[in-house]
């Protein structure tokens, strides 16, 4: 996590009812990053994104706690 801007693929999305966050399982889609397909667990307070969907999103830095903080665009 490093606050960068991302496109990203949603593999899987639940929403923790309990945590009040949603869990997403995603793909990092933007060829030029040094982590082009890599998968991993994201959490966000942002609930609408869906599985099979691609955004472009800002992350937050903290890689003890990775987190989705805006979406700024739904890529088509």
């Amino acid at each position: 996590m490093k606050g960068q801007r991302i496109s990203i693929n949603i593999i899987n999305d639940e929403y923790m009812s309990l945590q009040k966050m949603s869990k997403y399982r995603y793909e990092i889609i933007s060829p030029g990053s040094a982590y082009f397909q890599k998968v991993d667990i994201i959490y966000s307070d942002l609930h609408h994104l869906k599985s099979g969907h691609q955004y472009v999103v800002t992350l937050n830095k903290d890689n003890n706690n990775p987190k989705i903080l805006k979406v700024i665009q739904e890529i088509e």
